[in-house]
């Protein structure tokens, strides 16, 4: 994960983003388009839940954007926008890369969910994970 992301193969720019629940930490690295998002629960013994909420302008976004977002651990690909519910199990962690679709422009139109996503929302058929998994 860490040869595939320039961002964080550097000491610099890190950013952390507020959890409403102490086990989790969200923080964030950026070097140029790279951008790498981790969250984390710091509770071996315990799942934890909390939502995350985003600096968006610390991301490289507009405070209204929603994007997709790619677990590098998992492979899944989620949408998450300015707050986002997140699931971990002991120990569990996403680490997720930031990333507008193709072509899209900074806060245009293409920054849109696809109909019937919606940011922050669990699926049950990943309890686990937080944001929208895309189709």
């Amino acid at each position: 994960v860490r040869r595939q992301n320039p961002a964080l193969q550097q000491l610099r720019d890190l950013h952390f983003h507020h959890a409403d629940k102490d086990a989790v930490i969200a923080y964030s690295k950026r070097s140029g388009s790279n951008t790498v998002l981790v969250v984390a629960n710091l509770d071996a013994h315990h799942t934890q839940e909390a939502t995350v909420s985003l600096d968006m302008p610390q991301l490289g976004l507009e405070w209204h954007e929603s994007v997709p977002v790619h677990d590098q651990l998992t492979g899944e690909t989620y949408y998450w926008g300015r707050a986002d519910y997140v699931r971990l199990g002991p120990g569990g962690a996403h680490v997720l890369t930031v990333g507008r679709e193709p072509g899209s422009p900074r806060g245009g139109e293409g920054t849109q969910r696809p109909p019937g996503e919606h940011s922050g929302v669990l699926r049950p058929s990943t309890p686990q994970i937080g944001g929208s998994p895309t189709i």
